[in-house]
């Protein structure tokens, strides 16, 4: 659940089946004064041509991307393949214009969502050699803006995401082989908007996700070993709507994500218990039109050698990228 089109456990996101907390006025937080990164070895701009909009949700360490573009000011979505030169647009069958991509693994398994005729959103997991297969955890609610929606998939198979209850509230949680396990943050709020979100698991098993707690305000968290681990970006807002939002790690222990604030989106890293800066140089500051614009992450590569996400311009435009880092 990430604030942006697939934005938050808790915003639209389907529009990805979407938790977007509902964000109130609130009054500006101070940006971050972390340094910027020096690890970033440089930022790639992707835009799948002719789109409205592009995001790269996930990447793998083959540099396979996956992600979703968009049409018509979002009207209709469609998730993609980038592999080097090659594009390959993904629609679950008999759909059209409603399908997101989420996760990939490195055997290049690819994990995402569509919705129904009747507004319910529903995982799938696509094979190498293009079979669909739906997803839905056996305590998913139907209805609009509820369902079912992966994060990502592991280089073992096992899968994490998030679904909806009836009262909308997001609950986290993994699917190892058709085995779905609850995974419910204790500081996260049970009402709509609120609840917990699972974005990443790494090969050994260890967890991270976001909780959205009873005033709107996001935190993220590391699960392992049935412990959580909270954190929080410095920088972070703490009105509704705003906070935290980690969405990858590596093997190696680096963690990257998102924070919001009244300011905007601020991407981040987080390596060796240190925040540093990972905004695209390309994005744009503060808002437009009620739409935040900088850094979104929404992933890290299973090494933890490259980050992906978009970025909003200065024209509120949103534009795919991915970046290299070294550490």
């Amino acid at each position: 659940m990430r604030p942006n089109r697939k934005r938050a456990i808790l915003a639209a996101a389907i529009a990805c089946t979407g938790l977007a907390a509902a964000a109130a006025p609130a009054a500006a937080a101070p940006r971050r004064t972390m340094p910027s990164d020096p690890a970033v070895a440089s930022f790639r701009t992707v835009d799948v041509p002719g789109a409205y909009g592009t995001e790269v949700n996930a990447l793998n360490d083959h540099g396979t991307l996956v992600g979703t573009y968009f049409t018509d000011q979002g009207a209709e979505n469609f998730g993609f393949i980038e592999q080097g030169t090659q594009l390959t647009t993904l629609n679950y069958p008999n759909t059209s214009g409603v399908t997101w991509a989420a996760g990939i693994n490195d055997r290049g398994y690819v994990v995402g969502i569509y919705n129904d005729a009747g507004g319910s959103g529903h995982g799938w997991m696509r094979t190498p050699d293009g079979t669909f297969t739906q997803i839905d955890d056996p305590l998913a609610a139907n209805g609009p803006g509820l369902g079912t929606s992966p994060s990502t998939i592991n280089n073992a198979g096992v899968i994490v995401g998030y679904y909806f209850d009836s009262s909308g509230a997001a609950h986290g949680y993994i699917d190892d082989d058709g085995t779905f396990k609850t995974i419910d943050a204790p500081g996260a709020g049970t009402m709509a908007d609120q609840g917990t979100a699972l974005t990443d698991i790494t090969d050994n098993g260890l967890i991270l996700g976001f909780y959205i707690d009873p005033n709107g305000v996001s935190h993220g968290f590391i699960y392992t070993s049935g412990r959580f681990i909270d954190f929080n970006a410095p920088g972070a807002g703490t009105s509704a709507g705003q906070g935290t939002y980690p969405a990858g790690i590596g093997q190696n222990g680096v963690i990257a994500g998102t924070d919001e604030n009244a300011s905007g989106y601020a991407g981040w890293e987080l390596a060796n218990g240190r925040f540093l800066n990972l905004d695209d140089p390309n994005a744009g500051t503060g808002s437009l039109n009620s739409q935040p614009l900088g850094t979104y992450i929404f992933d890290l590569d299973p090494s933890g050698d490259a980050v992906s996400g978009a970025y909003w311009d200065s024209d509120g435009v949103e534009h795919g990228f991915v970046a290299a880092l070294s550490h």
